[in-house]
């Protein structure tokens, strides 16, 4: 049997294509540049490491499904996750990597700003009482009349009694030109007294400073 050039080339050039799709189906892969090769590597790396994969999901659900249904008391799931959280971040071991609630980082963020809209007075807990440290320079609870030592018993007909720190300078701290009616206990009085202050924009002044009688500066 005898074929003619163009033939033969036909044949071969038919080939060429069988054999490359042949290749297509059975790798089923794009062909790629080297470097992309190596970006879609590093993609499928990425994607694997974020989030949780199936069996630390499954472990995680496992628990929690046994304390829900195992654990003698009633528990707050917000709470157990939270807990989970703080987990992880403890077990990092660095002292400057630490998980907070939403409230208690902008609480944190407006201590390190050292501005914030409340009354103006610094809190401390004393045996379970909100007790006043002392009112701020020109805040509202400097001009009310808001002394060290008194123990704020309830703001806006709220008892703070038995509440944490953080759930109590929630409630006394509020939107800028809003009411804060407190009760007050004070050392030397019968009755509790009650003061109404318009909370304000504070600013919270970090570092003062002074002229000696020397004429030397102290900050």
């Amino acid at each position: 049997m005898q074929f003619r050039g163009r033939t033969v080339i036909a044949f071969v050039l038919m080939g060429m294509i069988a054999a490359v799709l042949v290749t297509l189906v059975v790798t089923d892969q794009p062909i790629l540049k080297s470097g992309e090769a190596h970006r879609l590597t590093a993609t499928a790396a990425t994607s694997e490491r974020s989030g949780l994969n199936k069996g630390e999901l499954s472990k995680i659900n496992a628990v929690l499904n046994l304390i829900e249904t195992k654990y003698f008391q009633e528990i707050d799931r917000g709470e157990l996750v939270d807990g989970a959280v703080r987990g992880m971040m403890t077990s990092l071991q660095d002292p400057y990597s630490v998980y907070m609630e939403k409230d208690t980082a902008q609480h944190f963020s407006e201590s390190i700003e050292g501005s914030f809209t409340g009354i103006g007075a610094e809190v401390t807990l004393e045996t379970g009482k909100v007790v006043i440290v002392a009112p701020i320079k020109g805040s509202p609870a400097e001009r009310a009349g808001l002394r060290a030592k008194d123990v704020v018993l309830s703001v806006n007909g709220d008892k703070l009694d038995g509440l944490t720190l953080n759930d109590a300078v929630g409630k006394i701290r509020g939107p800028k030109g809003t009411k804060a009616k407190l009760q007050i206990q004070r050392e030397g009085f019968a009755e509790a007294i009650e003061l109404i202050l318009v909370r304000d924009d504070i600013d919270v002044e970090t570092v003062y400073a002074r002229i000696g009688n020397d004429g030397i500066g102290l900050i």
